[in-house]
Protein backbone atom coordinates (compact mmCIF):
# COMPACT_ATOMS: atom_id res chain seq x y z
CA UNK A 1 0.00 0.00 0.00
CA UNK A 2 1.36 3.71 -0.45
CA UNK A 3 -0.20 6.82 0.58
CA UNK A 4 -2.24 7.47 4.20
CA UNK A 5 -6.03 5.48 4.87
CA UNK A 6 -8.92 7.56 5.11
CA UNK A 7 -10.98 7.63 8.66
CA UNK A 8 -14.08 7.14 7.74
CA UNK A 9 -17.37 7.45 10.18
CA UNK A 10 -20.78 5.24 9.59
CA UNK A 11 -23.80 5.55 11.61
CA UNK A 12 -28.31 4.94 11.46
CA UNK A 13 -29.58 8.21 10.00
CA UNK A 14 -32.30 9.79 10.89
CA UNK A 15 -34.20 8.39 8.19
CA UNK A 16 -32.82 4.91 8.94
CA UNK A 17 -30.24 4.42 6.10
CA UNK A 18 -26.44 4.48 6.52
CA UNK A 19 -24.84 7.75 6.87
CA UNK A 20 -21.21 8.58 7.01
CA UNK A 21 -18.43 11.01 6.86
CA UNK A 22 -14.62 11.03 6.70
CA UNK A 23 -11.50 13.17 7.43
CA UNK A 24 -9.83 14.35 4.54
CA UNK A 25 -5.84 13.93 4.95
CA UNK A 26 -5.49 17.82 5.39
CA UNK A 27 -8.25 17.54 8.86
CA UNK A 28 -11.24 18.40 7.53
CA UNK A 29 -14.34 16.78 7.23
CA UNK A 30 -16.80 15.76 4.37
CA UNK A 31 -19.98 16.46 4.97
CA UNK A 32 -22.52 14.38 5.56
CA UNK A 33 -23.05 10.91 2.87
CA UNK A 34 -26.21 9.14 2.52
CA UNK A 35 -25.36 5.80 0.94
CA UNK A 36 -29.26 4.60 1.26
CA UNK A 37 -30.65 1.25 2.63
CA UNK A 38 -33.34 0.91 5.76
CA UNK A 39 -31.60 -0.55 8.80
CA UNK A 40 -33.11 -2.00 11.77
CA UNK A 41 -29.82 -1.47 13.82
CA UNK A 42 -26.26 -0.49 14.21
CA UNK A 43 -23.58 -0.14 11.32
CA UNK A 44 -20.75 -2.85 10.88
CA UNK A 45 -17.40 -1.56 8.57
CA UNK A 46 -15.01 -4.14 8.32
CA UNK A 47 -11.50 -2.82 5.91
CA UNK A 48 -11.26 -6.49 4.26
CA UNK A 49 -12.95 -5.99 1.68
CA UNK A 50 -13.98 -2.80 2.83
CA UNK A 51 -17.77 -3.61 3.22
CA UNK A 52 -20.34 -2.35 5.60
CA UNK A 53 -22.69 -4.59 7.28
CA UNK A 54 -26.14 -3.91 8.67
CA UNK A 55 -29.52 -5.10 10.03
CA UNK A 56 -32.37 -4.24 7.22
CA UNK A 57 -35.72 -3.24 7.60
CA UNK A 58 -37.17 -7.53 7.21
CA UNK A 59 -33.99 -8.19 9.99
CA UNK A 60 -32.02 -9.41 7.11
CA UNK A 61 -27.89 -9.45 6.78
CA UNK A 62 -27.32 -6.03 4.40
CA UNK A 63 -24.20 -5.18 2.74
CA UNK A 64 -22.66 -2.40 0.89
CA UNK A 65 -19.06 -1.93 -0.25
CA UNK A 66 -16.82 1.15 -0.80
CA UNK A 67 -14.71 0.84 -4.17
CA UNK A 68 -11.22 2.01 -4.29
CA UNK A 69 -12.16 4.77 -6.14
CA UNK A 70 -14.46 6.20 -3.55
CA UNK A 71 -17.93 5.19 -4.83
CA UNK A 72 -20.55 2.56 -3.50
CA UNK A 73 -21.79 -0.38 -4.68
CA UNK A 74 -25.68 -0.74 -4.62
CA UNK A 75 -27.64 -2.52 -1.74
CA UNK A 76 -26.64 -6.63 -1.51
CA UNK A 77 -29.04 -8.56 0.65
CA UNK A 78 -27.51 -11.55 2.10
CA UNK A 79 -29.91 -13.32 4.28
CA UNK A 80 -30.37 -14.68 7.09
CA UNK A 81 -32.94 -13.20 9.88
CA UNK A 82 -31.46 -11.15 12.57
CA UNK A 83 -32.30 -10.60 16.71
CA UNK A 84 -29.37 -7.71 16.92
CA UNK A 85 -26.45 -6.15 15.03
CA UNK A 86 -24.03 -8.41 13.04
CA UNK A 87 -20.54 -7.98 12.96
CA UNK A 88 -17.92 -8.54 10.53
CA UNK A 89 -14.21 -9.76 10.87
CA UNK A 90 -11.04 -11.10 8.63
CA UNK A 91 -10.76 -14.56 9.32
CA UNK A 92 -6.74 -14.84 10.38
CA UNK A 93 -4.59 -16.07 7.65
CA UNK A 94 -7.06 -15.71 4.80
CA UNK A 95 -9.21 -13.06 2.29
CA UNK A 96 -12.22 -13.72 4.06
CA UNK A 97 -14.77 -11.63 5.54
CA UNK A 98 -16.78 -13.52 8.35
CA UNK A 99 -20.11 -12.15 10.02
CA UNK A 100 -21.45 -13.05 13.40
CA UNK A 101 -25.07 -12.76 14.71
CA UNK A 102 -27.41 -13.44 17.22
CA UNK A 103 -30.91 -15.35 15.44
CA UNK A 104 -34.04 -15.42 16.50
CA UNK A 105 -33.54 -18.63 18.83
CA UNK A 106 -30.74 -16.44 20.24
CA UNK A 107 -27.93 -18.89 18.92
CA UNK A 108 -24.68 -17.41 16.77
CA UNK A 109 -24.90 -17.59 13.18
CA UNK A 110 -22.68 -17.00 10.52
CA UNK A 111 -22.20 -16.73 6.99
CA UNK A 112 -18.54 -15.66 5.29
CA UNK A 113 -17.86 -13.74 1.90
CA UNK A 114 -15.36 -15.89 0.02
CA UNK A 115 -12.40 -14.02 -1.71
CA UNK A 116 -14.09 -13.95 -4.92
CA UNK A 117 -16.81 -12.31 -3.52
CA UNK A 118 -19.60 -14.62 -3.45
CA UNK A 119 -21.19 -15.71 0.14
CA UNK A 120 -21.20 -19.05 1.86
CA UNK A 121 -24.72 -20.44 3.45
CA UNK A 122 -25.92 -19.76 6.95
CA UNK A 123 -23.46 -21.95 9.85
CA UNK A 124 -25.31 -22.73 13.17
CA UNK A 125 -22.83 -22.20 15.38
CA UNK A 126 -24.83 -22.42 18.47
CA UNK A 127 -24.89 -21.24 22.35
CA UNK A 128 -27.82 -18.65 23.85
CA UNK A 129 -26.95 -15.08 24.17
CA UNK A 130 -29.11 -12.24 25.72
CA UNK A 131 -26.47 -9.78 23.84
CA UNK A 132 -24.80 -9.33 20.45
CA UNK A 133 -21.38 -11.10 19.60
CA UNK A 134 -17.76 -9.88 19.57
CA UNK A 135 -15.13 -11.48 17.60
CA UNK A 136 -11.14 -11.26 17.33
CA UNK A 137 -8.10 -12.63 16.53
CA UNK A 138 -6.30 -14.35 19.27
CA UNK A 139 -2.71 -12.77 19.45
CA UNK A 140 0.17 -15.16 18.19
CA UNK A 141 -2.04 -17.18 16.11
CA UNK A 142 -4.33 -17.95 13.75
CA UNK A 143 -7.44 -18.96 16.19
CA UNK A 144 -10.90 -16.26 15.92
CA UNK A 145 -12.30 -16.08 18.87
CA UNK A 146 -15.85 -15.10 19.63
CA UNK A 147 -17.30 -13.97 22.88
CA UNK A 148 -20.59 -12.96 24.53
CA UNK A 149 -23.12 -12.85 27.32
CA UNK A 150 -24.88 -15.54 27.70
CA UNK A 151 -28.52 -16.23 29.12
CA UNK A 152 -27.65 -16.35 32.60
CA UNK A 153 -25.42 -13.01 31.88
CA UNK A 154 -22.32 -15.01 32.53
CA UNK A 155 -19.27 -14.21 29.73
CA UNK A 156 -19.14 -17.37 27.39
CA UNK A 157 -16.41 -18.21 24.26
CA UNK A 158 -15.78 -20.01 21.31
CA UNK A 159 -12.96 -20.25 18.74
CA UNK A 160 -12.78 -21.21 15.22
CA UNK A 161 -9.66 -23.14 14.60
CA UNK A 162 -7.43 -22.98 11.44
CA UNK A 163 -9.02 -25.76 10.09
CA UNK A 164 -11.91 -23.94 9.99
CA UNK A 165 -13.78 -26.25 12.78
CA UNK A 166 -15.16 -24.59 16.09
CA UNK A 167 -14.63 -25.32 19.50
CA UNK A 168 -17.07 -26.37 22.39
CA UNK A 169 -18.94 -23.10 24.55
CA UNK A 170 -16.64 -22.36 27.44
CA UNK A 171 -17.78 -20.36 30.26
CA UNK A 172 -15.34 -17.84 31.75
CA UNK A 173 -17.67 -16.59 34.57
CA UNK A 174 -19.21 -12.83 35.39
CA UNK A 175 -22.03 -11.46 35.82
CA UNK A 176 -22.25 -8.76 32.57
CA UNK A 177 -24.69 -6.07 32.28
CA UNK A 178 -23.67 -5.36 28.66
CA UNK A 179 -21.72 -6.71 25.66
CA UNK A 180 -17.79 -7.41 26.00
CA UNK A 181 -15.48 -5.62 24.46
CA UNK A 182 -12.14 -7.81 23.39
CA UNK A 183 -8.29 -6.20 22.73
CA UNK A 184 -4.73 -7.12 22.34
CA UNK A 185 -2.48 -5.42 25.13
CA UNK A 186 0.19 -3.44 23.36
CA UNK A 187 3.67 -6.00 22.63
CA UNK A 188 2.14 -8.61 24.43
CA UNK A 189 0.24 -11.86 23.47
CA UNK A 190 -2.27 -11.13 26.09
CA UNK A 191 -5.79 -11.11 24.98
CA UNK A 192 -7.69 -8.93 27.47
CA UNK A 193 -11.59 -8.39 28.05
CA UNK A 194 -13.56 -5.52 29.39
CA UNK A 195 -16.87 -5.35 30.43
CA UNK A 196 -20.02 -3.40 32.61
CA UNK A 197 -20.75 -5.52 35.83
CA UNK A 198 -23.99 -6.39 37.76
CA UNK A 199 -22.79 -3.20 39.76
CA UNK A 200 -22.52 -0.75 36.68
CA UNK A 201 -18.32 -1.24 37.29
CA UNK A 202 -15.60 -2.07 34.86
CA UNK A 203 -14.40 -5.30 35.39
CA UNK A 204 -11.78 -7.23 33.52
CA UNK A 205 -10.26 -10.55 32.83
CA UNK A 206 -7.76 -11.74 30.17
CA UNK A 207 -6.54 -14.57 28.04
CA UNK A 208 -3.13 -15.25 29.07
CA UNK A 209 -0.64 -17.29 25.87
CA UNK A 210 -0.63 -20.07 27.38
CA UNK A 211 -4.21 -20.60 26.48
CA UNK A 212 -4.94 -19.50 30.32
CA UNK A 213 -7.61 -17.41 31.84
CA UNK A 214 -7.27 -14.76 34.96
CA UNK A 215 -9.33 -14.08 37.06
CA UNK A 216 -11.93 -11.41 37.36
CA UNK A 217 -10.51 -7.92 38.13
CA UNK A 218 -12.38 -4.90 39.32
CA UNK A 219 -11.35 -2.02 37.68
CA UNK A 220 -13.93 0.37 39.17
CA UNK A 221 -15.90 3.13 38.00
CA UNK A 222 -19.50 3.44 37.03
CA UNK A 223 -20.71 3.19 33.46
CA UNK A 224 -23.54 3.67 31.85
CA UNK A 225 -22.66 2.17 28.58
CA UNK A 226 -20.38 -0.49 27.20
CA UNK A 227 -16.33 0.65 27.27
CA UNK A 228 -14.06 1.24 24.36
CA UNK A 229 -10.39 0.35 24.30
CA UNK A 230 -7.64 1.59 21.85
CA UNK A 231 -3.80 1.72 22.06
CA UNK A 232 -2.72 5.33 22.46
CA UNK A 233 -0.62 5.68 19.07
CA UNK A 234 3.11 5.64 19.89
CA UNK A 235 3.07 3.92 23.11
CA UNK A 236 2.17 0.39 24.65
CA UNK A 237 -0.35 1.94 26.34
CA UNK A 238 -4.08 1.12 26.66
CA UNK A 239 -6.68 3.54 27.01
CA UNK A 240 -10.22 3.03 27.90
CA UNK A 241 -13.08 5.37 27.47
CA UNK A 242 -16.70 5.02 28.51
CA UNK A 243 -19.93 7.15 29.14
CA UNK A 244 -20.49 7.27 33.12
CA UNK A 245 -23.71 8.17 35.28
CA UNK A 246 -23.22 11.62 34.22
CA UNK A 247 -22.93 11.20 30.52
CA UNK A 248 -19.80 12.66 30.47
CA UNK A 249 -16.79 10.75 28.65
CA UNK A 250 -14.64 9.07 30.97
CA UNK A 251 -11.43 7.09 30.54
CA UNK A 252 -8.61 5.46 32.42
CA UNK A 253 -5.74 3.55 30.94
CA UNK A 254 -3.16 0.59 31.32
CA UNK A 255 0.28 1.35 31.83
CA UNK A 256 3.11 -0.90 30.24
CA UNK A 257 3.83 -2.52 33.92
CA UNK A 258 0.28 -3.14 34.02
CA UNK A 259 -1.04 -0.54 36.28
CA UNK A 260 -4.02 1.16 36.06
CA UNK A 261 -4.67 5.05 36.23
CA UNK A 262 -7.18 7.07 37.77
CA UNK A 263 -10.42 7.92 36.44
CA UNK A 264 -9.90 10.89 34.07
CA UNK A 265 -13.22 13.14 33.00
CA UNK A 266 -12.82 14.54 29.42
CA UNK A 267 -16.29 16.61 29.74
CA UNK A 268 -18.71 16.03 27.21
CA UNK A 269 -22.72 15.02 27.27
CA UNK A 270 -23.11 11.76 25.44
CA UNK A 271 -26.13 9.91 24.21
CA UNK A 272 -25.02 6.80 23.24
CA UNK A 273 -21.01 4.95 23.65
CA UNK A 274 -18.29 6.39 22.23
CA UNK A 275 -15.31 4.87 19.92
CA UNK A 276 -12.08 5.46 19.61
CA UNK A 277 -9.26 5.30 16.71
CA UNK A 278 -6.15 6.34 15.68
CA UNK A 279 -5.64 9.44 12.88
CA UNK A 280 -4.09 7.40 9.97
CA UNK A 281 -0.59 8.68 9.62
CA UNK A 282 -0.81 10.27 12.81
CA UNK A 283 0.04 9.67 16.62
CA UNK A 284 -3.12 11.23 17.64
CA UNK A 285 -5.77 9.27 18.95
CA UNK A 286 -9.52 10.21 18.49
CA UNK A 287 -13.03 9.75 20.21
CA UNK A 288 -16.08 9.89 18.42
CA UNK A 289 -19.66 9.93 20.54
CA UNK A 290 -23.24 11.11 19.72
CA UNK A 291 -24.30 14.31 21.42
CA UNK A 292 -27.24 14.96 23.38
CA UNK A 293 -28.25 16.84 20.49
CA UNK A 294 -28.10 13.96 18.07
CA UNK A 295 -25.08 15.24 16.18
CA UNK A 296 -21.48 13.68 15.76
CA UNK A 297 -18.92 14.98 17.83
CA UNK A 298 -15.63 14.33 18.80
CA UNK A 299 -12.00 15.43 20.88
CA UNK A 300 -8.61 14.15 20.14
CA UNK A 301 -5.63 13.08 22.32
CA UNK A 302 -2.52 14.63 21.26
CA UNK A 303 0.76 12.72 21.20
CA UNK A 304 2.01 14.95 24.26
CA UNK A 305 -0.86 14.19 26.11
CA UNK A 306 -3.04 16.55 26.44
CA UNK A 307 -6.51 16.37 25.02
CA UNK A 308 -8.45 19.06 22.44
CA UNK A 309 -12.05 20.95 23.31
CA UNK A 310 -14.94 19.18 21.49
CA UNK A 311 -15.55 19.37 17.84
CA UNK A 312 -19.16 19.21 16.19
CA UNK A 313 -18.72 17.30 12.84
CA UNK A 314 -23.11 17.71 12.38
CA UNK A 315 -24.88 14.75 10.97
CA UNK A 316 -27.91 12.82 12.81
CA UNK A 317 -27.33 9.83 14.29
CA UNK A 318 -29.23 7.14 15.04
CA UNK A 319 -27.45 4.55 16.66
CA UNK A 320 -24.24 3.35 17.82
CA UNK A 321 -21.13 5.15 15.36
CA UNK A 322 -18.74 2.73 13.47
CA UNK A 323 -15.13 3.90 12.80
CA UNK A 324 -12.68 2.35 10.27
CA UNK A 325 -9.43 3.67 8.35
CA UNK A 326 -10.39 2.76 4.46
CA UNK A 327 -7.02 1.58 3.27
CA UNK A 328 -5.32 3.66 0.11
CA UNK A 329 -5.21 2.54 -3.08
CA UNK A 330 -2.17 -0.17 -3.75
CA UNK A 331 0.23 1.36 -6.35
CA UNK A 332 1.40 -2.15 -7.52
CA UNK A 333 0.62 -5.53 -7.75
CA UNK A 334 2.98 -8.50 -7.40
CA UNK A 335 2.25 -12.09 -8.81
CA UNK A 336 5.44 -14.06 -8.37
CA UNK A 337 6.57 -17.39 -8.57
CA UNK A 338 3.60 -18.81 -10.32
CA UNK A 339 4.13 -22.05 -12.18
CA UNK A 340 4.60 -25.28 -12.49
CA UNK A 341 7.76 -27.68 -10.85
CA UNK A 342 9.38 -30.94 -11.58
CA UNK A 343 7.23 -33.82 -13.14
CA UNK A 344 4.00 -31.75 -13.66
CA UNK A 345 2.99 -33.37 -16.76
CA UNK A 346 1.36 -30.73 -19.45
CA UNK A 347 -1.66 -31.27 -21.98
CA UNK A 348 0.96 -32.24 -24.85
CA UNK A 349 3.18 -34.79 -25.54
CA UNK A 350 6.01 -33.91 -23.67
CA UNK A 351 6.75 -32.83 -19.80
CA UNK A 352 7.44 -29.01 -19.13
CA UNK A 353 8.40 -26.23 -16.37
CA UNK A 354 7.84 -22.72 -16.02
CA UNK A 355 7.87 -20.14 -14.14
CA UNK A 356 5.87 -16.67 -14.40
CA UNK A 357 6.49 -13.28 -12.69
CA UNK A 358 4.19 -10.22 -12.89
CA UNK A 359 3.87 -6.82 -11.44
CA UNK A 360 1.70 -4.10 -12.78
CA UNK A 361 2.09 -0.64 -11.47
CA UNK A 362 -0.84 2.17 -10.83
CA UNK A 363 0.48 4.22 -14.07
CA UNK A 364 0.12 1.44 -15.89
CA UNK A 365 4.14 0.09 -15.81
CA UNK A 366 3.77 -3.61 -16.42
CA UNK A 367 7.08 -6.42 -15.81
CA UNK A 368 6.46 -9.52 -17.21
CA UNK A 369 9.40 -12.44 -16.57
CA UNK A 370 9.76 -15.80 -16.46
CA UNK A 371 11.31 -19.33 -17.95
CA UNK A 372 10.05 -22.50 -19.97
CA UNK A 373 11.85 -25.61 -20.39
CA UNK A 374 10.80 -28.35 -22.32
CA UNK A 375 12.22 -31.30 -20.36
CA UNK A 376 10.98 -33.80 -23.10
CA UNK A 377 9.73 -37.71 -22.38
CA UNK A 378 11.20 -39.53 -25.41
CA UNK A 379 14.47 -40.52 -26.36
CA UNK A 380 16.58 -37.05 -27.71
CA UNK A 381 16.78 -38.21 -31.20
CA UNK A 382 13.09 -39.11 -31.65
CA UNK A 383 11.59 -35.85 -29.31
CA UNK A 384 9.94 -33.24 -31.31
CA UNK A 385 10.76 -29.59 -30.72
CA UNK A 386 7.98 -28.04 -28.55
CA UNK A 387 5.98 -25.04 -29.31
CA UNK A 388 4.82 -23.27 -26.12
CA UNK A 389 2.46 -20.72 -24.63
CA UNK A 390 2.12 -19.18 -21.11
CA UNK A 391 0.29 -16.23 -19.67
CA UNK A 392 -1.48 -14.65 -16.58
CA UNK A 393 -4.68 -13.25 -16.62
CA UNK A 394 -5.12 -10.30 -14.45
CA UNK A 395 -8.88 -10.09 -13.55
CA UNK A 396 -10.62 -6.86 -12.59
CA UNK A 397 -13.35 -6.69 -10.20
CA UNK A 398 -15.63 -6.40 -13.42
CA UNK A 399 -14.74 -9.83 -14.44
CA UNK A 400 -12.40 -8.18 -17.32
CA UNK A 401 -9.22 -10.19 -17.95
CA UNK A 402 -5.85 -8.34 -18.59
CA UNK A 403 -3.68 -11.29 -20.14
CA UNK A 404 0.45 -11.22 -20.46
CA UNK A 405 1.49 -14.05 -22.61
CA UNK A 406 4.91 -15.22 -23.86
CA UNK A 407 5.75 -18.04 -26.01
CA UNK A 408 8.00 -19.64 -28.41
CA UNK A 409 9.76 -22.91 -29.76
CA UNK A 410 12.43 -25.26 -27.98
CA UNK A 411 14.02 -28.25 -28.83
CA UNK A 412 13.52 -31.04 -25.64
CA UNK A 413 16.18 -31.13 -22.51
CA UNK A 414 18.88 -31.67 -22.60
CA UNK A 415 19.76 -30.43 -25.68
CA UNK A 416 20.97 -26.76 -25.74
CA UNK A 417 18.32 -24.48 -25.88
CA UNK A 418 15.39 -25.93 -24.25
CA UNK A 419 15.03 -23.65 -21.72
CA UNK A 420 13.10 -20.10 -23.28
CA UNK A 421 13.19 -17.30 -20.99
CA UNK A 422 11.67 -13.47 -21.49
CA UNK A 423 11.97 -10.55 -19.65
CA UNK A 424 9.51 -7.48 -20.95
CA UNK A 425 8.79 -4.18 -20.09
CA UNK A 426 6.00 -1.81 -20.90
CA UNK A 427 3.48 0.70 -20.15
CA UNK A 428 -0.07 0.30 -20.74
CA UNK A 429 -2.77 2.84 -20.96
CA UNK A 430 -5.63 0.14 -20.42
CA UNK A 431 -4.07 -0.65 -17.05
CA UNK A 432 -3.50 2.59 -15.86
CA UNK A 433 -7.31 3.34 -16.54
CA UNK A 434 -8.60 0.89 -15.25
CA UNK A 435 -6.22 0.39 -11.65
CA UNK A 436 -9.05 0.90 -9.47
CA UNK A 437 -11.09 -2.00 -10.48
CA UNK A 438 -7.82 -4.43 -10.86
CA UNK A 439 -6.53 -3.62 -7.50
CA UNK A 440 -9.55 -3.86 -5.66
CA UNK A 441 -9.73 -7.58 -6.85
CA UNK A 442 -5.94 -8.05 -7.16
CA UNK A 443 -6.45 -11.94 -8.68
CA UNK A 444 -4.99 -13.63 -11.41
CA UNK A 445 -4.73 -16.57 -13.37
CA UNK A 446 -2.47 -18.53 -15.17
CA UNK A 447 -1.84 -21.55 -17.22
CA UNK A 448 0.67 -23.00 -20.66
CA UNK A 449 -0.50 -24.58 -23.53
CA UNK A 450 2.30 -26.41 -25.96
CA UNK A 451 0.52 -27.64 -28.92
CA UNK A 452 1.94 -27.91 -32.42
CA UNK A 453 1.36 -24.27 -33.66
CA UNK A 454 1.20 -20.50 -32.19
CA UNK A 455 -2.63 -20.42 -33.55
CA UNK A 456 -3.55 -23.09 -31.23
CA UNK A 457 -1.77 -21.33 -28.27
CA UNK A 458 -3.65 -18.51 -28.36
CA UNK A 459 -6.68 -20.67 -28.42
CA UNK A 460 -5.84 -22.16 -25.52
CA UNK A 461 -5.11 -18.47 -24.13
CA UNK A 462 -8.91 -17.87 -24.56
CA UNK A 463 -10.34 -20.49 -23.66
CA UNK A 464 -8.26 -19.51 -19.64
CA UNK A 465 -9.84 -16.12 -20.00
CA UNK A 466 -13.47 -17.73 -20.95
CA UNK A 467 -13.38 -19.31 -18.13
CA UNK A 468 -12.15 -16.47 -16.01
CA UNK A 469 -14.53 -14.45 -17.25
CA UNK A 470 -18.34 -13.74 -16.63
CA UNK A 471 -20.19 -12.51 -19.46
CA UNK A 472 -20.08 -12.06 -23.07
CA UNK A 473 -18.93 -8.87 -23.26
CA UNK A 474 -16.18 -9.52 -20.57
CA UNK A 475 -15.05 -11.99 -22.58
CA UNK A 476 -14.77 -10.17 -25.72
CA UNK A 477 -12.79 -7.38 -23.71
CA UNK A 478 -10.44 -9.99 -22.43
CA UNK A 479 -9.62 -11.72 -25.70
CA UNK A 480 -9.08 -7.96 -27.28
CA UNK A 481 -6.41 -7.73 -24.14
CA UNK A 482 -4.47 -11.11 -25.10
CA UNK A 483 -4.11 -9.49 -28.54
CA UNK A 484 -3.50 -5.83 -27.98
CA UNK A 485 -2.70 -4.95 -24.52
CA UNK A 486 0.22 -6.58 -23.31
CA UNK A 487 1.03 -9.09 -25.30
CA UNK A 488 4.36 -10.37 -25.34
CA UNK A 489 3.56 -13.35 -27.57
CA UNK A 490 6.89 -14.63 -29.60
CA UNK A 491 6.81 -16.75 -32.48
Amino acid sequence: MSGIGILQLFWRGADRGVDSIWRNLNGSWSGDQRLGGVLNGGVAAATVPGTGVYRGSDNSVYSRWREIGGAWSNEQRIGGVLNGDPIAVQVPGTGVLQLFYRGTDNNVWSRWRNTDGTWSNEQHIGGILSGDPIAVQVPGGNVLQLFYRGLNKSLYSRWRNPDGSWSNEQELGGILSGDPIAVQIPDTDILQLFYRGADGALYSRWRNPNGSWSDEQRLGGILAGDPVAAQVPGTSILQLFYRGLTNSLLSRWRDPDGGWSNEQDLGGSLLRDPVAAQVPGTNVLQVFYEGVDGAVRSRWRNPDGGWSNEQELGGAVGSKLTVAVIPPVPSSLEFLNLGTGSGTTSGGVNECSYTLNLTIQQDGTCHFWGSYTNRGNAPIITAPSQTFGVSIVVLDENGKGYSFSAGGQVPSAPQSGCTYSWNQSQKSAVIAENWSAIATRSYANYGYSNQANVSEIIDEIEKAVQQAATTVQDVAKAVTAIVTLVGFLAA
